[in-house]
């Protein structure tokens, strides 16, 4: 009987310590109506409920609940279920971090700051979340706070891009110039790509009345973003369904070079989905991708003929007539490249503003000989897509065989910016500094750059030219 009743005891003490006390557990969110769910969406978050109406006792289940609503456009239903764990296990800093995305997503911006204090208050040597809090202190107007907070999590990880940006943001903020100057100009040294560290610099300098030391990096960074996708954003993905979630996939399939699988995916989104006219243009991509240009012209036709205004498709069918051809079989076929034009052309009116379709088109009127059109169109979309140096070499050698030396210094200063240490780019500069009849200064870059790079055939070849010309 003491036995028995020893048990009983220890049961109700074990039912009293769980988060709904002696109970019922609480019942998971559901989202109001199914009804116009994608049904593999339906069937992702019928099967994440069934988990846990089975177990509501374990905590994985919750925790796959939150991240399936998460990751499929419902953070209002995920919070809640982050709230459960949070109740359930308020020293594990994840599901606070968890939380506070959720609520960030929602727009509760207080909710979102004071969870991700807790995840940094359990887990301090976490720089994914000092950077997220940082970013959260700094929209909340804490500007010195999101400095303190920034600089911490550079100190756990000097290498981490996102902490780098988000003191750089919080020192921007807080009118601290000449500390964010260095601290960017310390991160580019390890960095020299980073657009958007570029374009920060450039900031930090004209606010400081430097605009002529601005103006490379503002070029550089033009159009550029902070990329806040973490390690947590990166697991919350991965938690996506329905049609747009594979289309992300396909989409990367086809970029790390596994267009079979990337086919699949597609052909089942088709399917579903027979209307969607970029989802056949997506097909086309991943089937040339495989080597099947015949039945990717097919898929781009058909995705014209659906969405005549998908000025991607008319640029995938331009590109069509370049593939795999060299530029001597290309300025020979001029029906070829007479067809590639018109597409670009449509693909232009569509889209003005495209770096891609300019790109293109310039290329085609290089192979037919029209070099001025080609220099314009081509300056233009280097200085849309400064990242892209193969093209702004190819643009700036261009535009100084047109005698465009001022168009073609604006973007060797971009490229120089972006790769420093590139002797290529001290010989380009020197070439447009001769064509302006500078001999001088054309002259003391290249020993410069023979001193520095001494074995370079590039400059040597630029120093016999440049002798041989006088």
């Amino acid at each position: 009987m003491r036995l028995r009743n020893a048990i009983l005891v220890c049961l109700v003490c074990g039912l009293a310590s769980m988060p709904w006390g002696c109970g019922k557990p609480p019942d998971p969110p559901r989202p109001e109506t199914t009804a116009d769910l994608d049904p593999s969406l339906k069937e992702a978050f019928a099967t994440a409920l069934r988990a846990v109406e089975e177990n509501p006792g374990n905590d994985r289940s919750w925790q796959e609940l939150g991240l399936t609503y998460h990751a499929n456009a419902r953070p209002d239903l995920a919070a809640a279920c982050y709230e459960v764990l949070v109740a359930r296990n308020p020293g594990d800093a994840r599901v606070h971090a968890l939380r506070a995305m959720a609520l960030d997503d929602v727009g509760d911006r207080s909710g979102r700051l004071e969870s991700m204090r807790k995840a940094v208050e359990h887990d301090p040597r976490n720089v994914e979340y000092q950077w997220q809090l940082s970013r959260y202190q700094l929209s909340d107007g804490q500007a010195d706070q999101a400095c303190v907070t920034a600089e911490e999590a550079r100190s756990i990880d000097g290498n981490n891009v996102q902490a780098a940006h988000a003191l750089a943001h919080a020192l921007l903020e807080a009118e601290q110039d000449a500390r964010a100057e260095t601290v960017l100009k310390a991160w580019l040294v390890k960095q020299p790509g980073d657009l958007h560290a570029h374009h920060l610099l450039g900031v930090a300098l004209r606010n400081q009345g430097r605009a002529l030391s601005a103006r490379g990096h503002v070029a550089a960074g033009m159009g550029s973003g902070p990329d806040w996708h973490g390690a947590e954003s990166r697991v919350i993905e991965t938690w996506a369904r329905g049609p747009q979630a594979l289309r992300t996939r396909g989409l990367a399939l086809v970029d790390a070079g596994e267009a079979d699988q990337a086919v699949t995916i597609f052909n089942h989104l088709v399917s579903g989905y027979p209307d969607d006219a970029t989802l056949v243009l997506n097909l086309g991509m991943a089937t040339a991708a495989t080597g099947d240009s015949t039945t990717a012209e097919s898929l781009y036709e058909q995705a014209v003929r659906m969405d005549p205004e998908l000025d991607i498709a008319h640029r995938q069918l331009a590109g069509l007539e370049l593939r795999g051809r060299s530029e001597a079989a290309l300025r020979g076929d001029a029906d070829a490249l007479g067809q590639a034009e018109a597409h670009l052309r449509r693909a232009q009116e569509i889209a003005p503003d495209s770096a891609a379709t300019n790109a293109l088109l310039g290329r085609v009127m290089v192979l037919q000989g029209r070099t001025a059109e080609a220099a314009e169109l081509l300056a233009k979309a280097s200085i849309a897509n400064p990242g892209d140096l193969q093209l702004g070499f190819s643009t700036a050698n261009l535009l100084l065989d047109e005698g465009r030396h001022d168009d073609a210094m604006s973007i060797i200063e971009v490229m120089r910016v972006l790769r420093p240490d590139d002797p290529q780019l001290v010989v380009l500069s020197a070439a447009v500094h001769s064509g302006r009849g500078d001999l001088e200064t054309a002259r003391t870059l290249l020993q410069q750059a023979q001193r520095r790079w001494p074995r370079h055939p590039g400059v040597k070849a630029a120093i016999t030219d440049l002798e041989a010309s006088q």
